[in-house]
């Protein structure tokens, strides 16, 4: 009894994994919601002044946005059925990344609005939301409602702490600055290699 003990004390990891998983699911939350929506009230007047639109017409991104939105998701579940939700979260950090840095540059209005609304929304969509809730839910069995717990909380993380930095930013450099930064924030550093499935970790579910 002593001699099998021993060695699976040993082989007992000291960190579950899952946990960083958690983490990165959280970070992506924080990320579509603080950039995506808590800050919109705050580009409207900007956007109004740079490209000569109505409040109307640049509030009407919203359900633009929506409605892109109630279209892609039922796509990304589905990919993230058939792939996993590393892939489509690192695709999506990509597409909104590079989105809002070419928002930064775009002086058209129309293939602005067209970015703002419809690419912005399918990055975000394989970001959050559905890859972040699979890759949790994968990782965890007896605490998973508390794994998911802590992913939601980025959302209100992210409207504390976007708002007030976004705020800073249009204030000091200028709304293309701050989108800019927001692109470069959103490319991931370590998402590749925390998303990774270790296949020896995945039977020690918590």
């Amino acid at each position: 009894m002593t001699s099998i003990s021993k060695p699976l004390e040993r082989a007992a990891p000291r960190f579950f994994y899952g946990w960083l998983i958690v983490l990165i699911a959280c970070l992506g939350m924080f990320i579509t919601a603080g950039t995506g929506g808590y800050i919109f009230g705050q580009l409207i007047r900007p956007l109004s002044q740079a490209f000569g639109w109505s409040v109307g017409l640049v509030s009407s991104a919203t359900l633009v946005r929506s409605l892109t939105s109630i279209l892609v998701v039922p796509v990304v579940g589905r990919i993230t059925d058939r792939v996993g939700s590393r892939p489509v979260m690192l695709a999506g950090s990509l597409i909104g990344g590079g989105a809002f840095m070419w928002l930064s540059v775009i002086t058209d209005p129309l293939l602005f609005y067209a970015v703002f609304t419809v690419v912005v929304s399918v990055g975000y969509s394989m970001l959050g939301g559905i890859p972040s809730q699979a890759a949790v839910a994968r990782w965890f069995k007896r605490r998973r409602g508390m794994a998911l717990s802590l992913v939601t909380m980025g959302i209100s993380f992210g409207g504390v702490v976007m708002v007030p930095l976004v705020q800073y930013l249009l204030d000091n450099f200028g709304w293309r600055f701050a989108f800019g930064a927001i692109g470069a924030g959103i490319w991931p550093g370590p998402l590749k290699s925390l998303l990774t499935s270790r296949k020896k970790d995945l039977p020690r579910l918590n």
